[in-house]
């Protein structure tokens, strides 16, 4: 139950970094709620370990290196996983989810 209020917390920074990045109006009370939702439930669809790393690196606050050695692979490929995920997140928004 704890991992999983971790990682809605997760979904919601990232939620918070990927509207102050895509989107720039000042409409934001149903907007805001909706996109919440979208994103939580393109998050979800993210494989597993790859949630895992988000959920490491958003709300654990775990470096690229910290979570390259719990997962036996280097700092650059964490922060490859991590911006891959964002740009997926950020074209599904952009394409309407």
């Amino acid at each position: 139950m704890r991992e999983r209020r971790e990682l809605e917390f997760a979904e919601d920074i990232i939620f918070l970094q990927l509207d102050r990045d895509i989107v720039r109006d000042r409409r934001t009370d149903v907007r805001t709620k909706e996109k919440q939702e979208i994103i939580r439930k393109l998050i979800r669809t993210l494989p597993p370990r790859d949630r895992k790393i988000m959920t490491m690196y958003i709300y654990g606050h775990y470096t690229y290196h910290e979570i390259g050695v719990q997962y036996d692979v280097s700092r650059q490929r964490i922060e490859q996983i991590v911006k891959r995920n964002t740009r997926r997140i950020r074209r599904r928004i952009q394409r309407g989810g």
